[in-house]
């Protein structure tokens, strides 16, 4: 039986290693519109020896690239092929960007490429094997005057920015799967060419999830289950009213059974929770048994709504991305040596995120005793709040020294908080610079905590009425347009299904902070339809505001089918009441349109005529 492989990347080396001949070809022969290069003529860092950035014909950046440059043999030219160190291929499989591996034929002037990030699991590599043969196939070739490469390398960087921004909030469960596939492999049955009664509803179960996340959800099968053709399901103790079982992503390259069954071994592990989340046990109904089509229906929307709850989408918008800045700002803004303002440049913004924040941050490091090279993860509200203001300014100055000498940071930190990270951050700052904007601008009306007395210190005290009626009318009446483009670029195909205005085409939320100033405000929500009004539409008015039509919660209820607004008639089909949710969030919009996302999704019946079925 093969046994789990565990190696740590490779070390720096001490001499030169990278061949100056094939640097030299390959950067000649590479269309420079198109991939601008970053490769050491001396080899500084393990495992890569630089990168690529690939950019459109704006030269806008799309993208980058780590890269292993190695000169091909003699001996291989008809057949390119490498003889790879095992540490490298556990660094590519480790790596959040696509790693590629590029041999260069100098004598032709040709390079050959080959994407290696999942190598280490597909080659099958022995327990105390040093290296592996890598082969590229012919036709990956870079020729001078020839770019047909270029699509396929946008492409699968296209591929990684999905990966990338899920890969922090779900990073846990993304590295328990791959735990628990890598035991699973090793530790259950292959059941080729049995014939069981099961099998049949356990096809029917498998064959209508991976429809449903192959069509409707693929979005979200990229984010979950990254380079995955199907999904298998592996499990013991098939009973009528129990069952045990783990789903398994069959990935794009393997030849994988979809059925497994666990070893005996395994079975008596999966109460210790061997298996973390990904183990599903039932002790009193076996759902694939008994309603396999709808239970998978479930599982697939349960599935979905969990990377909706941890906000995993790449979603790049100006409106999400100027909110998250400024809210970060801020809360932080001493932190990037920034002044709180209404609009910012993006030079000022680029300087004060990735050269004066990384120096801030490794000198607080240094007064907490945080190791960075040892644990380069960083939360920076546990951080900040260790630091009193003597030590806070302290800090600040030696940034200030280590600014004028020019010592930037030599860390890459990965930023944690309750509200931001680093993936986030990144993601929505890079939409933002490739947009060629030169500024931000503040979405909302900010707080005044002058206004805030003794008695009355809660955050929404520090606004005026007028200042939450026009922040509500930014969150709720600009939240369609945000919320259709997130529809349009992850749900495609359930435009219909998750329309905003589904089942209505006015709303009308009420602000009444007067039932108990020392709540939040209450918030009441009409949904309202005339089938012979196209127009949709939202309003937000204060309660006794002279325009607002609904004064009167017990009114608009006695009326419902004959509410007269504009000279239209409308019904109301629905309303609700609460405190204000969103309002006073440090990421309202955000915040909103993943709750939206998540009440649509749980609405759609799969099993619609309206939709295609399996």
């Amino acid at each position: 039986m093969d046994e789990t492989i565990t190696c740590k990347p490779a070390k720096y080396p001490y001499n030169d290693t990278l061949e100056n001949n094939a640097i030299t070809v390959l950067e000649y022969i590479l269309d420079q519109n198109f991939v601008k290069t970053d490769l050491n003529k001396r080899d500084k860092v393990p495992n890569i020896d630089g990168y690529f950035e690939i950019v459109d014909i704006d030269q806008i950046p799309i993208g980058k690239l780590e890269i292993q440059v190695k000169k091909l043999s003699d001996n291989n030219l008809e057949n390119p092929k490498y003889q790879c160190k095992v540490e490298f291929l556990k660094y590519c499989e480790e790596s959040v960007l696509p790693v590629f591996l590029i041999l260069v034929d100098i004598q032709n002037n040709i390079a050959y490429w080959k994407l290696c990030n999942n190598l280490f699991k597909e080659l099958s590599i022995s327990k105390n094997a040093k290296t592996k043969t890598v082969k590229i196939l012919p036709e990956k070739y870079i020729r001078k005057g020839e770019s047909g490469y270029i699509q396929e390398w946008k492409e699968i960087i296209a591929n990684y920015k999905i990966r990338i921004s899920s890969y922090e909030p779900l990073k846990e469960e993304l590295q328990q799967l791959k735990e628990d596939h890598d035991l699973l492999i090793h530790n259950s049955e292959p059941l080729l060419n049995s014939e069981r009664d099961e099998f049949q509803k356990i096809h029917i179960f498998l064959d209508n999830l991976n429809f449903h996340f192959d069509t409707y959800l693929n979005n979200i099968k990229k984010i979950l289950y990254p380079n995955c053709w199907k999904l298998g399901l592996a499990y013991s103790g098939y009973e009528k009213d129990s069952i045990a079982y783990i789903l398994y992503p069959i990935n794009m390259s393997s030849n994988d059974l979809q059925i497994r069954e666990f070893s005996s071994k395994l079975t008596n592990q999966l109460d210790k929770s061997e298996f973390g989340y990904t183990t599903t046990i039932f002790y009193s109904e076996n759902p694939i048994q008994t309603r396999p089509k709808e239970y998978a229906t479930e599982l697939a929307k349960k599935q979905a709504k969990e990377v909706l709850e941890k906000k995993a989408l790449n979603i790049q918008n100006l409106l999400l991305a100027e909110e998250l800045l400024f809210s970060f700002i801020d809360r932080n803004n001493e932190y990037l040596g920034l002044k709180i303002k209404n609009k910012y440049d993006i030079d000022e913004l680029d300087y004060a995120f990735f050269v004066y924040f990384p120096i801030f941050i490794e000198e607080t490091a240094k007064k907490v005793n945080h190791n960075l090279s040892l644990n380069p993860i960083i939360n920076i509200d546990l951080l900040t709040s260790k630091i009193a203001e003597n030590d806070l300014k302290l800090i600040i100055a030696n940034v200030k020294t280590r600014l004028e000498n020019k010592d930037r940071s030599i860390f890459d930190i990965y930023l944690k908080s309750t509200f931001f990270s680093s993936n986030m951050m990144n993601n929505l700052f890079d939409f933002i610079k490739n947009s060629r904007r030169k500024t931000i601008n503040r979405v909302y009306v900010p707080p005044d905590f002058s206004r805030l007395q003794q008695v009355q210190n809660n955050i929404w005290h520090a606004y005026s009425l007028e200042d939450i009626q026009r922040n509500a009318e930014i969150i709720y009446k600009q939240s369609v347009e945000v919320y259709n483009f997130v529809i349009e670029k992850h749900f495609p195909l359930l435009k219909e299904e998750m329309s905003f205005f589904k089942n209505f085409n006015r709303i009308i939320f009420v602000i009444d902070n007067k039932e108990n100033p020392e709540q939040r405000p209450i918030i009441t929500t009409y949904y309202l339809q005339n089938k012979e009004v196209h127009e949709q539409r939202i309003d937000v008015f204060l309660k006794n505001q002279d325009q607002n039509p609904f004064k009167s919660l017990s009114d608009v209820q006695k009326k419902r089918d004959n509410l007269i607004l504009d000279g239209q008639k409308y019904k109301l089909m629905t309303l609700s009441k609460g405190v204000s949710k969103y309002l006073f969030d440090p990421l309202p919009m955000h915040n909103y349109i993943y709750d939206l996302l998540s009440a649509k999704l749980d609405r759609v019946d799969f099993n619609s005529d309206q939709l295609l079925q399996i």
